[in-house]
């Protein structure tokens, strides 16, 4: 099975657009990657200006895949962040220009997004 789980969030009171995930989510790949962004998790929506309600769900394992990435038992680079998030598109139908598009904005923007925890998540630079 390539995609993912069903995809329940809900907004966070308060200003700004803070949203959290209310049941784990899931994201499996063909090659036997299993990702799982945990219930609770909050992010600000999809990962690129872009939005589209096919990619929500790729938006939320790439938000938690960068947030994540420097985790004391694992690591991955940003490249490999936004290869998944292109890759996880493309499994939740999204078209490949689409899919396209949505990765060169990650790549091309992403940097200044790469060192933000839940604690800086709304700092702006």
């Amino acid at each position: 099975m390539t995609g993912f789980s069903t995809l329940r969030v809900q907004k966070l009171p308060g200003p700004g657009s803070l949203w959290q995930l209310t049941q784990r989510l899931t994201y499996q790949n063909d090659r036997g990657l299993v990702l799982v962004v945990p219930a609770g998790f909050i992010a600000d929506g999809n990962s690129s200006f872009i939005k589209h309600s096919a990619s929500e769900a790729a938006g939320w394992t790439h938000d938690w895949l960068y947030r994540n990435h420097n985790n004391p038992r694992w690591t991955w680079s940003r490249a490999w962040a936004d290869a998944i998030f292109h890759e996880a598109l493309l499994a939740d139908g999204v078209s490949p220009v689409y899919a396209r598009a949505q990765w060169l904005v990650v790549r091309a923007l992403g940097w200044r997004y790469w060192h933000r925890t839940p604690v800086n998540l709304a700092r702006e630079d």
